[in-house]
Order: structure tokens, then sequence, then C-alpha cells
């Protein structure tokens, strides 16, 4: 090499020119997603063939990670965006046109429950797919939000697919053409695995790429160090410490102001808390040194709280931009997510290692008198519940884009006259018929 550099490089194979063989191809659950293997012996590889030309030479694990902050921002997330609206949609009007015991299993408080884990998942990783692919489209490449799209999608869309699956019970497991989201549900491990896996993604990626991306002083330092500046280091590493200050006095302003509010709620106030502290923890977590990247179970619940604060702000976007639809069930989403930041951030005080700043982040991120009025009520499930069973719009919200088959547009257009229908105490044939049809599983001969 005259340009570039030895390491990671990527090029352009082409089968015509090159003595290679494209092997078989793999079958991850039945899924149609592109693996194979290539077989080759003492390749030749022309210098015409790298991508970005020699120059490029040694870059290729950077450009995979740029293809890779606008890509796994798309896809996968797009393929669990979705996963979980065909459940939403399928299983709440399943849940109308079934009876157990005669009482629909849309009027069922257990059922309800999972009917409103199902509608609260949906609108949150529907608002921040939004959300991100709006600032996509502005032309930015958000590596640290890519991550985090990745992880949240996948792993949120698999507790969906699994609640449906809980509903829908036998229809679910029963495989064949009147079976909905029996694909789904075989699908789910391929959107956990590949592109990053989850657990590597959460625990080593998130938060410990996302540190050095986001912080305002950080990067800079680093910079610095390698530029030999030392104004400049002097200058953000300044800047870091009165950022450090400023954070743990807000911490205690927000602690003692939210504790002398024993009956109020303030869900702004209540939000500005929480990212406060969140960066307050996140600059006290650098003072570990090494130890950070290497405390994994640390790093995954500073990645779950970026997750949740994503979230909380793509919901109240999501919902503005469609007139207010969704108040009454991102209101649930939100306590859910408020109460999960808590609990992370109470864990990763609990666990942090230097005595003196754990007390302190101890006291911070304590649980204020008001953060105990955001309780998540019976009411709230249930009315989170009937939003995706018997609310028209809100279940067009949560469904759009989705592809709707001949039996799943059967049972959305027949939805409202069946919800009517079941609360009557006559029989009509036709209705009888049709809950038949849509209750019923597939059977096979000689199987």
């Amino acid at each position: 090499l005259t340009k570039g550099k030895e390491g990671i490089t990527l090029a352009l194979l082409e089968p015509d020119k090159m003595n290679f063989k494209i092997g078989n191809r793999h079958n991850p659950m039945d899924v149609p997603f592109p693996n194979g293997t290539i077989e080759a012996s003492n390749l030749e590889i022309p210098i015409e063939s790298l991508i970005g030309g020699e120059e490029n030479a040694g870059n290729g694990w950077k450009m995979l990670m740029e293809c890779l902050a606008v890509g796994r921002s798309i896809s996968l997330p797009a393929c669990a965006v979705g996963s979980a609206k065909l459940t939403t949609n399928y299983v709440g009007a399943y849940s109308v046109y079934r009876k157990q015991f005669k009482t629909m299993l849309a009027d069922m408080e257990g059922v309800q429950e999972k009917l409103a884990k199902i509608a609260s998942e949906t609108l949150k990783i529907t608002s921040i797919q939004y959300l991100t692919n709006t600032i996509l489209d502005s032309g930015e490449k958000p590596s640290v939000i890519s991550a985090l799209m990745k992880y949240e999608t996948t792993e949120r869309a698999r507790d969906v697919v699994n609640h449906g699956m809980d509903i829908v019970a036998g229809a679910g497991i029963c495989k064949g053409p009147r079976n909905i989201i029996g694909n789904a549900y075989q699908a789910i491990p391929v959107g956990i695995t590949v592109e990053g896996s989850n657990t590597l993604t959460k625990n080593l990626i998130i938060f410990g790429q996302g540190l050095m991306k986001s912080h305002p002083y950080l990067y800079n330092i680093v910079q610095s160090i390698e530029n030999d500046n030392l104004n400049e280091f002097k200058s953000n590493l300044n800047g870091m410490i009165n950022h450090s200050i400023s954070n743990i006095f807000n911490g205690l302003y927000y602690n003692i102001l939210t504790n002398v509010m024993f009956f109020g709620k303030n869900e702004e106030l209540l939000e500005s808390k929480l990212m406060n502290n969140f960066a307050m923890t996140s600059n006290l977590v650098l003072l570990m040194g090494k130890k950070f990247k290497s405390n994994e179970l640390m790093s995954g619940k500073m990645a779950e709280v970026i997750g949740s604060l994503y979230m909380i702000q793509a919901m109240d976007w999501f919902n503005h931009h469609n007139n207010n639809e969704l108040s009454e069930l991102v209101k649930l989403a939100k306590y859910e997510e408020y109460k999960k930041i808590q609990t992370n951030l109470k864990n990763v005080s609990d666990n942090y290692p230097i005595i003196g700043i754990k007390q302190l982040l101890q006291f911070v991120n304590s649980e204020s008198f008001m953060e105990q009025n955001f309780k998540i009520t019976d009411k709230m499930i249930i009315n989170s519940s009937n939003l995706i069973t018997k609310n028209e719009k809100v279940r067009e919200i949560l469904s759009e884009n989705i592809h709707m088959s001949d039996r799943l547009m059967l049972m959305n257009d027949n939805l409202s006259k069946i919800l009517d229908y079941q609360y009557r105490k006559d029989k009509d044939s036709k209705f009888e018929l049709l809950i038949d049809e849509i209750t019923k599983v597939d059977v096979f001969e000689k199987l």
C-alpha cells in the first residue's frame, strides 16, 4: 500500500472476476434474511476493488459503523415496530371477537392488563421511530440513537408479541393461514440477534459510546490531549467540572423541591429532575475511570435510562403531531418510564463503588414524595386497554402503514358491529358465523 493503512478494509467482491464461490444460505427462523457463506482459497483482491479506494484501506470499521448509524436506525426498528403494530391491531380486535365465560376478552381485567402493556409499548417504539426518522431526514447520522433504536424497538416488540400470543392463545400457537402473529413471534429472535446483539448493544455500546459522543466536554478533552492542545484541554476540563458541580446543586434543589410537594404532580418538573440526575450521575460515573467501561451492569442500566428519557420526549412529540388523540395512553406510558428511570438510577447509586459519592448519589436519586404520586391505577390500565379494542381512531394511529391481509381487513371492517353485538342478548346467525370464522384455528389432515 502506498496510501491508507493496515486494518479492517471493505472491498467489493465480484464473482465473475475473482476466484471465490458463493456458498449455501442460512435459514434464520424461516425469515428471508440474506445470510450465507462465501468460500475462497488464497483470494487476491485488486486495489481497485477496495471501497473508497486505496486511501480508505484500514478504515473498514469506521465505514461499517457509519453505515450502521443510519441503517440500524431504520431496517430492524421498522420490522420491530411493524410486528408490534400488527399485534396491537390483531389482538385488540381478536379480544372483541373472542368470548370466554360469556365475557369478551376485551372486558376481562387480566387480559386488559396485557392489552394495556401492548398499547403502551407499541406507542413508545412507534414514537421513537417517527422522531428518529425525522432526525435522519434532516441529514443527521446519530450513531448513539441508532444503537438505542435497535435495542429498544426489538426488545419491546418482543414483549408486545409475547403478550399478544398469551391473549390469542390457541389462535397464536396453531400454525396455518388463519394465524396472523405466529410468523412475527417466530421472527423475533432475528431482530434481537443481528446488527449487534442486544446484550452487547445495551451493556457496552449505548452508554459507553453515548457518553463520549454526547457529552458536552468529554470528547473535546480527548481531542485536545491527542492534539497536545493545553489551552483547549484546560478550557474543556473547567467546563466539565463546572457542569458537574452545577448538576449536583440542581439535583439537590430538585430533591428538596419535589419532597415538599406531598400531594402535587408536575410532569415537566419531574422530567427536568430526571434529565438533570442522569447528567449528574453520568459525570460521576466517569470518576470510576476505566472501571465504568467494564462495569456492564451499571452501563446497561444507564443505557436504559437514556432510552426511557428519549421515549418520554418522543411520545410528547408524536402525540402533538396526532392532535393529542393519544394523551390518555401517553400518560400511562410515561408513568411506566418514570418508574423505570427511578429504579435504574437508584440501582446505579446503590452499586457505585466510591464511598462519599455513593451516598450523594443515593440521596439525590432517591424517590421523592412527588414521584410517589405518579402511580399507575387500575383505571388507567383499563382505559388504556380500551383504546386498542374500542377506540377506532387510536387503533388507526397505532396500525398506520402495516400490511392488512384479507383476514385482518375483515376483522377491522366489522369490529364496531361485533362490539355492539357482543353486548346484545339476542343471537344473530350472521354475526355468530363471522365470530366463529375469526376465532377458529386451522386443522390439517394426516399431519
